[in-house]
């Protein structure tokens, strides 16, 4: 399907289409694995090509907020642009954060974790999350909690 959506921009001369975020997938999809900074290239590559795309913009600063040493200012500021497009988008919430942790604002990061609880698909992981900030913040008994809750939620390996 990648292969399809690639050609269909190409034709239709979608100059912002972000086709280095299509290779990207399309290889992971294939099983190619790809390190961090390989994928960080391909994201900057779709931004360049179509700086608006809050999934691109989301997906590329959760990859610098999981990085010890990413520029989470610069993720900060994609995040924001993203969650202009989509307010309502919990994975952004998510990413948001992450962010918000790295930044030392634990509080911040907690509300945002909560906001995106409402998405089933990432309650596992944003639990987790929460557990993290909790226990940042001194509320170990939350962090336990949330942690609990993670793992009752998470799928089998």
């Amino acid at each position: 399907k990648a292969d399809i959506r690639r050609n269909f921009i190409l034709l239709n001369g979608d100059a912002k289409a972000p086709l280095d975020f299509i290779d990207m997938w399309r290889q992971m999809i294939c099983g190619v694995l790809i390190d961090g900074a390989e994928a960080a290239a391909h994201f900057e590559k779709a931004i360049a090509h179509g700086a608006g795309f809050p999934g691109v913009l989301n997906n590329f600063a959760n990859l610098i907020a999981d990085t010890e040493d990413g520029d989470i200012e610069a993720a900060d500021r994609m995040i924001e642009e993203a969650l202009k497009q989509l307010p309502n988008q919990a994975e952004l919430y998510d990413t948001r954060g992450k962010i918000r942790l790295r930044q030392g604002r634990v509080s911040e990061a907690i509300a945002d974790f909560e906001l995106a609880l409402k998405e089933p698909r990432i309650r596992s992981e944003v639990y987790m999350n929460l557990a993290k900030a909790c226990k940042l913040a001194g509320d170990d008994t939350s962090a336990r909690r949330y942690e609990q809750l993670g793992k009752e939620r998470s799928f089998p390996q």
